[in-house]
């Protein structure tokens, strides 16, 4: 990149005829810039996504060199990543970033002494932010729709002397994003002021400052399946701003250019096409066509409805107390109207990642025996409440218990290597899966076919009354109707289990 010294001096004409500011060219659905001539070093464009993350250094007086950036420098972009926007909640978005990317901006402002991020994608992609609110740390998430499916695209700035908890905050995003985006591609990018990795090694340099939060921010990737793919140097010899995905196959080249701070800009490169927004049709109402005399005689009809209704009191509010709801939670256990466990699972996974994530950064220096104690203590016991109540029949739902564990297992033991198996992690801890833990359900079956709780029997479970030589008068018969919720009931559940007596015997 030393043949292109500055933007200005490659792509401006050196006299100007005009005193006049340049104009930016016009933009169609095809491309995102309509220069035609190819930077040097850099590939020509053809369909795929492209990336530009850039370190702005105040966005707010720099508005022409963006603009510069993204229409005359031949790159066409489809993203533009951005950290350092020092923004506020006055400046609008319009006046700030170029034609083409002002509709689709998703800022997270610090609105005071600099910081902020954002995302800015061309106008005609669909796309949507991704909630964050709950994390305090500057980082805006976007879900962007490509022709094969979504791509989650992260902008993260970190504070040169900022704490180790700026990368706790950071570690909790990514691993909720990851857990609602079902295996959809991750890109995270921004400046994380954190230049002493070895990354042809993943290691930190010895004899350097803030070694806890580059150990930290290598975990982070190790945990996560990441890889760090912007190996040169952003900021004079340091790499300072970084690009992690944990699907590195689908990127073709990631290259430096000059940029508008002092920070080169990065240019990333992907295998992803993007899906445009197709124009809805306006619908235009033709009044001179409306029945004026049928819209007068609905409105009176409707003032009258409304003065002649005199519903009681008491009617009014034996309606509101038969009102439907969706759910509702009974002893901590959330019920819902369709008999899954989808909502009761999201929210005590939530609970037991939380807990997880503050038992990795409190006790990650401790000893094996001292994590597993936590770890059963704190989040077991969560995943474990009511167990013998509800049971997962959905596989994601099932896939989502059960990761929460796997992570802890490889905490447990520190081995967070690609080619250990953390079933075999597991069975050294001598952990069980958690929805293969049956040995309750079958404890309570035998509680209730011999009353010994207080659960009525006799519209749930009944007795072969023809035994065979396969059978028995004690072997418990099951539900014969092929219906979906059915396989959700915990009383079929049961009996798929225990469907012989011999264990209540």
């Amino acid at each position: 990149m030393s043949t292109i010294p500055s933007i200005d001096s490659s792509f401006s004409p050196s006299v100007f005829s005009s005193p006049k500011p340049r104009l930016l060219s016009s933009t169609t659905e095809e491309s995102t810039s309509r220069a035609s001539k190819p930077i040097s070093g850099l590939e020509q464009k053809q369909q795929n996504l492209r990336i530009l993350m850039i370190n702005c250094q105040s966005i707010r007086n720099k508005r022409s060199e963006l603009n510069e950036s993204v229409e005359c420098m031949f790159i066409k972009l489809d993203v533009i990543i951005g950290c350092e926007s020092w923004l506020a909640n006055e400046h609008r978005t319009a006046e700030i970033f170029p034609n083409g990317y002002n509709k689709n901006v998703f800022r997270k402002d610090r609105n005071k002494n600099g910081g902020g991020v954002f995302i800015a994608v061309y106008d005609k992609f669909t796309t949507s932010a991704v909630d964050n609110s709950e994390n305090d740390c500057e980082l805006q998430w976007a879900d962007i729709q490509t022709k094969t499916k979504s791509i989650i695209i992260g902008s993260y700035y970190r504070p040169p002397n900022a704490s180790v908890d700026a990368l706790y905050n950071l570690k909790t995003s990514v691993l909720n994003v990851s857990e609602n985006s079902k295996d959809k591609p991750i890109i995270l990018a921004g400046d994380f002021n954190l230049s002493h990795i070895d990354w042809d090694n993943n290691t930190v340099k010895s004899g350097k400052a803030q070694v806890k939060h580059h150990q930290e921010l290598l975990e982070l990737i190790e945990e996560f399946g990441m890889e760090q793919l912007q190996l040169k140097a952003s900021r004079e010899n340091n790499i300072l701003d970084l690009f992690l995905t944990n699907h590195p196959s689908l990127v073709k080249s990631c290259n430096t250019l000059p940029g508008i701070s002092d920070h080169n800009m990065i240019v990333l490169d992907t295998d992803l096409k993007l899906q445009y927004n197709k124009p809805k049709p306006r619908e235009i109402y033709v009044y001179k066509k409306a029945k004026w005399e049928e819209i007068k005689a609905d409105i009176i009809k409707l003032g009258s409805d409304i003065t002649n209704s005199n519903t009681a009191v008491e009617d009014k509010w034996t309606n509101l107390k038969k009102e439907q709801v969706t759910e509702n939670p009974y002893l901590c256990v959330i019920i819902s109207d369709n008999l899954k466990c989808s909502s009761h699972i999201n929210k005590f996974c939530n609970k037991a990642n939380s807990t997880l994530g503050f038992i990795k950064r409190n006790l990650k220096h401790c000893n094996k025996h001292f994590k597993e104690t936590a770890y059963i203590s704190l989040v077991r016991s969560v995943l474990d409440y009511s167990g013998t109540v509800w049971d997962p029949f959905l596989q994601k739902d099932i896939n989502r218990i059960e990761s929460i564990q796997r992570r802890a297992a490889r905490f447990v033991c520190k081995d967070y290597r690609r080619t250990s198996s953390v079933t075999s992690v597991m069975k050294d801890l001598g952990w069980k899966p958690l929805v293969k833990d049956r040995e309750q359900r079958l404890v309570l079956l035998y509680k209730i076919v011999n009353d010994l709780v207080a659960i009525p029997t006799e519209h749930h479970i009944e007795f072969n009354t023809r035994p065979s030589r396969t059978s028995n008068v004690k072997q418990l018969k099951l539900y014969q109707q092929m219906l979906t919720f059915i396989n959700i009931l915990f009383f079929h559940k049961l009996l798929l289990i225990g469907t012989y007596c011999q264990i209540l015997q």
